[in-house]
């Protein structure tokens, strides 16, 4: 079996350029406890990175939407 197989091929993603907050918002409304941070390159968005809200878990999620 490989990666790609067991693999969510519907990520959520945010820009490099948004702020923390952004992503607690994001993450927030898509229900999700990780996103894939991308940069644009040329036509494409290209994975830079990754931003995970599960060692601060939901109350730390929830602190960074308050302060919005």
């Amino acid at each position: 079996m490989t990666v790609s197989v067991i693999c969510n091929h519907n990520v959520a993603t945010i820009p490099a350029s948004d702020g923390v907050t952004d992503a607690a918002v994001r993450m927030r409304e898509e229900h999700v406890g990780t996103l894939l941070v991308v940069e644009r390159s040329g036509s494409a968005h290209v994975p830079v990175g990754i931003v995970t809200a599960v060692i601060g878990g939901p109350f730390f999620l929830w602190l960074l939407v308050r302060k919005r």
